[in-house]
């Protein structure tokens, strides 16, 4: 498929699950993390609920106070499924995250008190009639996907809506493609739940009301729990694949995911700078003093300015100029009496180079791999800074040790 045709017609949708898969597999922990700790109370609030209303001998008493509960916790989770979401972006435009505030994750739960809760009925509502469920599911999705943001509620809204709008073919081929999987994830949980009482029966004796009447498994709350391991399972993939959707969709303008393509291949180079910039200390090191003979010896300021009244000295040919800052045997000391002067600001440069990482990371040598793997950018700013005789006598070394 050609990139025109791709970028008309969206990415295929079992090509959209595979990127979903790497995007998460590739996440750290602490992503994930933060979607179950949105999703775990709610879905363990809802299941208690569910097996109270059905078997408590007081259910109706305290019915509403456990339903509004149970409503809270649902906020909770789609306000910390958006901040997953969030997170999940800056993974895929290689951009890092601003911290999130305490008035940014305000805004983020209004944008979800506000939008989410419609769709309490509206989905159910859109099953009955089948043709409109896969535009509204895409339209919660999204604004699942673009909540935490930043961004006003009506804002929110206007792209949830253009970009549930966009690609119909790609997103019900998605959604037939989740559902088969969702089928396939439910009865896996299934029947792993279904095994766990007679496996403790035959490892561990243990006797249970489910090893005495297998069909005593057949009842709402196994349902409802296997339903809920199931959501558990498969809705982070669910929010990563539509959250990819969003982003292609909206760099039909903005072209992000050709900068995100682009970042791939030219990674922080600041490790190249760094390595140029120590060569150059090395060579303007091992050039000597300005004022010192071939031989190495000095001469004082009274034979300099007799040599200057005279006209100067013959020209040095190449080979002389290069023994004069290579071939001494003093070089190597003055390398090692400048990295002992230079040292406060050789750390310092190192430091300052790779700021934005842990000490961990930068001592380890994983860490230095990553430092070597530098291409190109921000080395021009650095080659521009230094001085044209140095360029020249960098230059001069090259081009030697490429003839020998």
């Amino acid at each position: 498929m050609s990139r025109r045709h791709r970028r008309r017609t969206g990415p295929e949708p079992l090509e959209l699950l595979e990127e979903a898969v790497h995007l998460l597999r590739l996440s750290p922990w602490s992503i994930l993390g933060v979607y179950y700790f949105g999703s775990l109370p709610f879905v363990l609030g809802l299941l208690y609920f569910w097996a109270d209303m059905s078997r408590g001998s007081a259910a109706y008493e305290h019915c509403a106070p456990a339903a509004f509960a149970v409503s809270v916790l649902f906020l909770w989770m789609k306000t910390w499924q958006a901040i997953f979401a969030r997170r999940l972006r800056s993974r895929i435009t290689g951009r890092s995250e601003a911290a999130l505030t305490f008035s940014g994750f305000f805004r983020t739960a209004l944008n979800q008190t506000i939008l989410q809760p419609s769709g309490l009925f509206l989905l159910p509502l859109s099953l009955v009639f089948v043709l409109p469920f896969g535009w509204i599911y895409a339209f919660y999705q999204n604004i699942t996907a673009f909540g935490a943001e930043g961004l006003a509620s009506k804002h929110v809204f206007q792209r949830a809506v253009r970009q549930a709008q966009l690609w119909p073919k790609q997103n019900h081929f998605l959604l037939a493609a989740l559902l088969l999987f969702g089928a396939i994830v439910f009865l896996d949980v299934a029947i792993g739940l279904a095994t766990v009482p007679s496996l403790l029966k035959t490892l561990l004796g243990i006797e249970t009301a489910f090893t005495r009447s297998p069909w005593g498994l057949l009842n709402t709350t196994f349902a409802a729990t296997v339903g809920a391991l199931t959501y558990l399972c498969l809705d982070p993939l669910v929010k990563a694949a539509y959250l990819l959707r969003c982003f292609y969709g909206e760099s039909l303008h903005t072209g992000e995911d050709l900068r995100a393509e682009l970042r791939q291949f030219v990674p922080d180079a600041r490790a190249a700078a760094l390595v140029l910039l120590l060569v150059v200390m090395v060579v303007k090191t091992m050039a000597g003093l300005p004022g010192e003979a071939i031989d190495g010896s000095s001469g004082d300021c009274g034979q300099r300015a007799s040599v200057l009244e005279c006209g100067g000295p013959p020209p040095l040919s190449m080979g002389a100029r290069t023994l004069n800052w290579c071939g001494s045997w003093r070089a190597p000391f003055r390398f090692f009496r400048m990295l002992w002067d230079h040292e406060p600001k050789i750390c310092k440069l190192l430091w300052d180079l790779r700021r934005d990482e842990p000490i961990e990371t930068f001592l380890s040598a994983a860490g230095w791999i990553w430092h070597l793997r530098g291409a190109s950018r921000g080395a021009g700013k650095h080659i521009r800074q230094i001085p044209p005789a140095t360029k020249g006598k960098v230059i001069a070394v090259l081009n030697r040790v490429r003839q020998v």
